[in-house]
């Protein structure tokens, strides 16, 4: 159903269209609210990620105590193995697909949870723990390896697996949580508005995560929180006890100690997550601050059982701390038809990593020295290579930084993640943008989509834009929700997703659970004997209805999209 106005959403609101296409933004606002606060969803189906990119340059090392001629074979040597270099789960699928390649991870679990992105050529290995794994690397017995977090940089390089694990405050279903999530909400766009998310990740390394979100707002006014005078709920609980109670995973008489992500047997907790929930108690404190009463404040309830979560579904326990996994079954059933969500915080991806191996490039006309200078060089210019965001800004600490935007609001979609030393510069179109990044006018560039690999280095910008169906809310759509949910699982585990991606290049995705399932039976589809509602009227019509952006007469054409 084509429509390019406002009208065509108002039409999925009420149910005239069943659904929209899935390429619709999820994270942004229907007049002046969140998409979240009116419509239902579909599992996510895909993630858009911008990338950012900085001039390739190559590296080398020689040993001063070779001759020339031995130093030159060196570099030689290099160039071979920066030709078979891996930096994405793509170089590592374009090689599998010349010759069977081994592949290293911990656990049987760890390689089924990113299976359907890899080539059928790959061979899974499996090593008792991280040292082994890296040995292995090291040595060439497997061509990479999967880990969760950062593999050592100088010795490997590491490239992302492209599937999102997203986190969010998991709460009871329903109206009973409905003013708690909007106040979750309201609390987790300001940490991602602020930089404190950002800010707690940079305090806690080598802890690593990806922003997804399912919120945005460049003014986090638009987001308000509850008024407290008309609160309902588990929310009016919170504002009579004075506390927030979360689901913790542990037991009172043995504490976790998660490292950087979280020690909590010291006082106060250090590591990432108990820092981010401290921010999460400071926005609920001054948002709900009252004369003579106590700041609201965080009461961690230890359970590792079941009852835990049960308590969760209850109301027992307001909700559950945002780092419980998100796409994963309570019981029999998706989370997802169980639980309330608040606003995603972020996500965890797992990384891939190879051998660390440089590159030179040398002209046969030079004279050894001349070669050998043009060596030295280039180790110069991977000295400062960016291959991160973290690269990025560990820079732009040091010295000021230029770095080139198509637009302003393509700066201010990730300014949050950039540093303050990180100076903006616009262009009117990529290939000025190009032209600059490899002048040296500015350091790095952002663009949708790939650049040219030849030229660039790419560096994801760590923030996850989700794609989904997005439906009328309430119990109209409900089971049209549970089939599609059905549908999405089942491209996600036979890898058809993938398939379309490596069928459209440069169309380049990642994929962000909130539903998974190794059996996608246990997802099943809705009995068409006993639908309803949404449902109901596809079965009847045969046709489900989408919203898709652009006029009958006037079809667009996004190329490989």
């Amino acid at each position: 159903v084509w429509r390019t106005d406002a009208a065509g959403t108002e039409m999925v609101l009420n149910g005239t269209i069943h659904a929209s296409e899935p390429y619709y933004i999820y994270e942004n606002f229907h007049g002046d609210r969140l998409k979240k606060w009116q419509f239902g969803f579909s599992c996510v189906v895909v993630g858009y990620e911008q990338q950012f990119f900085s001039k390739r340059s190559g590296y080398v090392t020689v040993s001063d105590g070779d001759s020339c001629e031995g130093q030159l074979a060196a570099c030689i040597s290099q160039a071979g193995a920066q030709a078979t270099a891996i930096d994405s789960v793509h170089d590592l699928n374009v090689q599998a697909a010349e010759a069977a390649l081994k592949v290293g991870f911990l656990s049987e679990a760890n390689y089924q949870s990113v299976h359907t992105m890899l080539s059928a050529n790959i061979q899974p290995e499996f090593f008792s723990d991280t040292t082994e794994l890296y040995d292995a690397v090291q040595s060439g017995a497997v061509r990479a390896g999967l880990i969760s977090g950062q593999p050592n940089a100088t010795l490997f390089r590491a490239f992302a697996s492209e599937l999102i694990s997203p986190r969010a405050f998991q709460v009871a279903p329903g109206d009973v949580a409905k003013d708690l999530v909007r106040a979750l909400d309201a609390a987790v766009v300001r940490t991602h508005n602020t930089g404190e998310l950002r800010q707690a990740e940079a305090n806690n390394p080598p802890f690593r995560v990806v922003e997804v979100h399912t919120c945005r707002s460049s003014d986090p006014e638009k987001v308000p929180f509850p008024d407290a005078s008309t609160a309902t709920g588990l929310l009016a609980d919170v504002l009579a006890t004075r506390k927030l109670k979360v689901l913790s995973f542990g037991a009172p008489d043995d504490l976790p100690d998660w490292h950087q992500d979280g020690n909590y047997q010291v006082t106060p907790p250090t590591g990432f997550w108990p820092e981010y929930m401290r921010a999460i108690e400071t926005h609920l404190a001054t948002a709900y601050r009252e004369e003579g009463k106590d700041d609201i404040i965080v009461e961690r309830v230890w359970r590792t059982d079941a009852a835990g979560t049960e308590m969760v579904l209850n109301g027992t326990i307001h909700a559950s701390e945002p780092y419980y996994i998100y796409e994963n079954f309570h019981g029999d059933r998706l989370k997802k038809w169980q639980f309330g969500f608040s606003c995603v915080v972020v996500g965890y991806e797992q990384q891939f990593f190879s051998k660390r191996s440089g590159y030179v490039t040398v002209s046969d006309g030079d004279s050894c020295e001349g070669q050998l200078a043009a060596c030295i060089s280039q180790a110069g210019a991977q000295a400062t290579a960016i291959d991160s965001v973290h690269d990025l800004n560990v820079q732009a600490a040091e010295a000021a930084l230029k770095v080139g935007f198509l637009s302003e609001a393509n700066y201010q979609s990730v300014h949050t993640m950039l540093s303050a030393n990180i100076q903006p510069e616009f262009f009117s179109d990529t290939t000025e943008l190009y032209d600059a990044v490899q002048s040296g006018a500015v350091r790095a560039g952002l663009i949708s989509g790939q650049p040219n690999a030849t030229l660039f280095r790419a560096f994801a910008s760590e923030l996850i834009s989700p794609r989904a169906f997005q439906v009328a809310p309430g119990d109209v759509a409900k089971d049209l929700v549970r089939a599609l949910d059905a549908a999405v699982v089942r491209t996600h585990n036979t890898g058809e997703l993938r398939q379309a991606e490596a069928n459209n290049p440069p169309f380049r995705v990642v994929e962000v659970h909130t539903c998974r399932s190794s059996d996608p039976e246990k997802v099943p589809f809705p009995d068409a004997s006993t639908a309803t509602g949404l449902l109901a009227d596809v079965l009847a019509t045969r046709k489900l209805k989408v919203l898709s952006f652009g006029a009958p007469d006037d079809l667009p054409d996004w190329h490989q999209d």
